[in-house]
């Protein structure tokens, strides 16, 4: 199972890198894996750091857009989830998971 984790955000580097680094020290269930899908509204990219750094094949990938400015969280969220392989999982960049967080939310729905 893949879990595609989209975290939207406007120029917070430190928030979406600590969301991250809470995401890696997630305790997942056997046979799933996830996925972050970032993206950066209203400007460029290069606010942010590149997605190096953030995970890693040992981890799970990041990928990276930009949105034009004015759109809303749903169509943010939307637009971005166009681009997943798994099932969603909308997290804002100030959204710190703790590690069994994860494990818990896809026991419930199993």
């Amino acid at each position: 199972m893949i879990i595609s984790v989209i975290i939207p955000t406007r120029g917070k580097p430190d928030l979406v890198r600590r969301c991250i680094e809470h995401l890696r020290a997630s305790v997942l269930p056997r046979g799933c894996t996830l996925e972050v899908l970032i993206l950066e509204q209203g400007g460029s990219q290069s606010r942010l750091p590149s997605g190096r750094g953030y995970g890693d094949a040992e981890t799970f990938p990041v990928s990276w857009a930009s949105a034009q400015d004015g759109w809303s969280y749903a169509q943010i969220n939307n637009f971005r989830a166009q681009a997943t392989r798994g099932d969603l999982l909308l997290l804002n960049n100030d959204c710190f998971l703790k590690p069994d967080c994860l494990g818990e939310m896809l026991g419930a729905i199993a």
